[in-house]
């Protein structure tokens, strides 16, 4: 089949241009009696089939768009574009009523595209968007790598790759994944995860302007406010810090990792008491965190140890 294994074969790439052209113009009738003359031609030609869903897709025509999967599947064939299209359908589903089935089921879809064609940045691209997303950086490894071995300058696969990194504790190799990301694109989280490591590494000035960079994009972006509020505390600014963090923790208000930091704000207030009780309170939620997650969980844990017992104590 000519279309197997191809996300648009040449021998048909003019045709669907030609009614992509006639659909962008408007003349939506004139491009629906093109595509059904195709049809009517041969009625079993995957060719016209492949076109009839890649329309039917660009066009949100769900009738048309099921047609075509039904004849790819009764042709026993699998076209990575199909499954690339069926999977962000079924993606955008999952997501919206929330059920994890539809979102696992959409992740295999992807990965199967992948694994059909995965030299086409076309298809390595999007799947590693979105198992990344959705299944986790670890999932995700083996098509970031491919991504970047394809385009290594590419600012999504570099910021997956440095919360890879991250992840595993590697700092520097982290830092200049986000950096690359940050070059190329605004993505808040790469921003927001580079003024974290420059936190970390006593840049607080650099560290407040990417952090800024993340706000600016997204002024509800909970991990950002309470990045902000580290970079404030270890400045020297409590007060501000600790209205980042109730930034923070008004957006989301279980959010862990402000809540961890609010404590140790607490601990720099002299509010021992507080931050034992809040220290108490976020022991029952450690088991499942990330050994970068409980870092500064047991920083704060430490400085309790080495705090004056109060009176109430």
């Amino acid at each position: 089949n000519t279309v197997a294994g191809t996300v648009m074969p040449e021998a048909i790439r003019k045709r669907f241009m030609d009614l992509s052209a006639l659909y962008e113009s408007g003349e939506m009738i004139q491009c629906l009696d093109a595509l059904d003359a195709l049809l009517a031609e041969d009625p079993e030609a995957a060719e016209a089939w492949y076109l009839n869903g890649l329309l039917a897709a660009l066009m949100q025509d769900d009738d048309r768009w099921r047609q075509s999967w039904d004849f790819m599947m009764s042709q026993d064939q699998r076209w990575p574009a199909f499954l690339m299209i069926r999977g962000e359908l079924m993606l955008n589903d999952g997501v919206r009523t929330r059920e994890s089935v539809l979102i696992t089921n959409a992740l295999k879809l992807y990965e199967e595209a992948f694994a059909l064609n995965p030299y086409d940045l076309r298809i390595v691209r999007p799947v590693t968007v979105a198992v990344f997303t959705h299944g986790g950086a670890r999932r995700a490894e083996s098509y970031i790598n491919q991504l970047l071995s394809l385009d290594p300058s590419d600012a999504w696969g570099n910021f997956a790759l440095g919360t890879l990194q991250f992840e595993r504790d590697e700092l520097e190799l982290a830092e200049s994944s986000f950096r690359v990301a940050v070059d190329r694109l605004d993505l808040p989280h790469a921003h927001n995860n580079l003024a974290w490591i420059l936190a970390r590494n006593g840049k607080l000035g650099e560290a407040r302007e990417q952090v800024g960079e993340a706000l600016s994009l997204d002024p509800e972006f909970v991990d950002a406010w309470d990045t902000l509020g580290v970079i404030l505390m270890r400045d020297g600014d409590l007060e501000k810090a600790a209205n980042a963090f109730e930034r923070a923790l008004q957006i989301r208000p279980l959010h862990w990792s402000a809540r961890v930091h609010q404590a140790q704000l607490a601990v720099a207030q002299g509010r021992i008491d507080e931050a034992r009780a809040a220290a108490r309170a976020l022991e029952k939620e450690t088991p499942g965190k990330s050994p970068s997650e409980r870092t500064d969980y047991d920083a704060l844990r430490e400085s309790l140890l080495l705090a004056p017992l109060t009176v109430s104590e």
